[in-house]
């Protein structure tokens, strides 16, 4: 999705205590069914390898950024 493409690159220069990565599910179909990502955007949130939320749908950088910050720090 492009529009993600352009909110995370926004994001690049926080300092998340995650990392926050694109993957493209046309050229990764294991990842994709795997995390079941069968609408697109999918954004999954790990933390300490462990998924802890997924949004689908299109987010902007402060939505994003809001986002992590919660769920990092609360789960």
């Amino acid at each position: 999705c492009n529009y993600m493409d352009e909110e995370l690159e926004k994001l690049k220069s926080k300092n998340f205590s995650a990392s926050i990565l694109h993957i493209d599910v046309d050229t990764n179909p294991e990842l994709s069914s795997k995390y079941e990502a069968s609408a697109i955007p999918k954004t999954i949130l790990f933390k300490e390898g462990k998924e802890i939320d997924t949004k689908v749908g299109g987010m902007s950088a402060e939505e994003i950024e809001a986002w992590v910050s919660s769920k990092a720090s609360g789960s």
